[in-house]
């Protein structure tokens, strides 16, 4: 649940630029303890008592009770204030049970799985150990997983609709997208049922829908783009100052038709593994983390605790399953390399503390947040 800062300072941002700012929020992870909650004028963290497939007590939110409070506060907000909303949908997270007819929509086979969190490690040390066999019980996460997905566009979709009945829509910028994707036994022993070991494009390649009110849609911007770019190109849409503090790209340009120049490069770092051999001693918590550099056509990965380094082409292998790092030039390799470590000498990292708190641990540990002592193999 690590979030990019130009990300966590955008509804200060707009606080202070006469925005009232109000977010509603799905999972536990970003409860207020976390900070974030920062620059918000109204945070909403009323989770469900009891939530499908979970052994813990409020860790959650349903879509369709996320999607009532925030209709429900929007029908009784009484200022012509413009508005900041940030909405967070979590159930496209273990435990993977959504209600039906959603449940059961892809679901085409008949093995015991029934999406529980106990479900994804089982399934997870299964195709490490017997990855043929597990596949069956991994496809079978896939459709509860797909259940998930279908039930939080339709929530989406139902909020949207409210919009537009209401007439709101019409004035309304609405910018969808995640942090992060879920890798499922596509790199089995990177990570499997996991996000945060990796740096594959099953986690790194996330959607951004971008609709705005005045302007025709319908286009597919090919640019490479970060997911620190989305704060700063928000911004600029809203004709806000941009702080000199975020370093993501305006893409305002891909929406409206103005010129704009896209980024040549992507990076991106692994969160995981949390032992304290990786995390304590070091410049940053990250600094010994799995991290990538990528192009249009080409990924490099790093592993810097084990010196490790992967390459590979994203136009002929595109699901990165060939590392052709040792049969790769030196001069095609040589440019990602000092782009990666000029991103990594650039780091201003903040000051950062382990959570020792036992209820935080517990509840996180019940999401699935805390890995076990096997740390990934390499990049």
């Amino acid at each position: 649940f690590l979030v990019p800062e130009e990300n966590l300072m955008l509804p200060e941002v707009l606080h202070d630029a006469g925005y009232q700012t109000a977010g509603f929020i799905g999972g536990y992870p970003l409860v207020r303890p976390y900070a974030f909650n920062q620059g918000f004028d109204y945070y909403e963290t009323r989770f469900d008592p009891t939530s499908p497939g979970l052994k813990v007590y409020g860790s959650q939110r349903s879509a369709q009770g996320l999607t009532d409070g925030v209709i429900h506060w929007l029908k009784k907000r009484q200022t012509e204030t413009p508005l900041f909303l940030f909405v967070h949908y979590f159930d496209v997270h273990a435990p993977y049970m959504a209600p039906e007819p959603y449940y059961g929509m892809y679901r085409r086979d008949d093995s015991d799985v029934t999406g529980t969190v106990d479900d994804t490690f089982r399934v997870k040390d299964a195709l490490r150990k017997h990855p043929l066999q597990a596949r069956r019980e991994s496809l079978a996460l896939t459709s509860l997983y797909a259940g998930e997905v279908s039930y939080v566009d339709a929530q989406v979709g139902r909020l949207i609709q409210w919009l537009r009945e209401t007439g709101m829509l019409e004035n309304t910028l609405v910018i969808l997208t995640s942090d992060h994707g879920e890798t499922m036994h596509e790199h089995p022993m990177i990570e499997a049922w996991d996000h945060g070991y990796g740096v594959y494009r099953t986690t790194q390649h996330i959607p951004l829908i971008i609709r705005h009110p005045y302007l025709s849609g319908g286009k597919r911007e090919p640019a490479l783009m970060s997911n620190i770019d989305v704060a700063p190109t928000l911004l600029d849409l809203l004709k806000v100052p941009i702080p000199s503090r975020m370093e993501g790209v305006s893409y305002a340009g891909a929406v409206t038709g103005a010129p704009f120049t896209p980024r040549l490069h992507a990076y991106a770092e692994a969160t995981k593994p949390g032992a304290d051999d990786y995390e304590d001693g070091h410049r940053w918590r990250g600094e010994l983390k799995p991290k990538m550099v990528r192009t249009s056509s080409s990924k490099l990965m790093l592993h810097p605790k084990r010196n490790a380094w992967r390459f590979y082409d994203l136009v002929a292998d595109p699901k990165e399953k060939r590392d052709v790092h040792a049969k790769t030039p030196v001069p095609v390799l040589e440019p990602l390399e000092r782009a990666l470590d000029k991103w990594i000498e650039s780091a201003d990292p903040l000051d950062a503390q382990k959570d020792v708190d036992e209820k935080n641990r517990e509840m996180l540990n019940a999401l699935g947040y805390f890995e076990g002592s096997d740390a990934p193999q390499s990049p």
